[in-house]
């Protein structure tokens, strides 16, 4: 099976200020039933636990590096049929 990979330019984004003043993202952080680079597919279901937990003490850290600091703090994330959406605030600071 040849997998597909697909990108986007973030030129094709629109950044909003949040209710915080600063930016904010939203979207899908993961899409259930694709097999990603290394073979994984993704259930439903499989973030249900860890919800709760990302949404008290969880961050969006630059590059997936989480020895850096947070770029950003979630205040929506859930699981729906498509996958996991996610709303965040971006830090006021660099």
């Amino acid at each position: 099976m040849e997998l597909e990979h697909k990108t986007f330019d973030v030129a094709d984004c629109e950044l909003k200020a949040g209710p915080k003043g600063h930016g904010r993202l939203s979207g899908y952080l993961a899409t259930f039933g694709n097999r990603d680079r290394v073979g994984d597919v993704i259930h439903k279901g499989a973030f249900r636990k860890t919800i709760p937990a990302l949404l008290s003490d969880g961050y969006s850290a630059y590059g997936h590096d989480h020895a850096s600091p947070p770029i950003a703090t979630f205040d929506v994330l859930r699981e729906d049929d498509t996958g996991l959406y996610a709303e965040m605030d971006f830090h006021s600071t660099e």
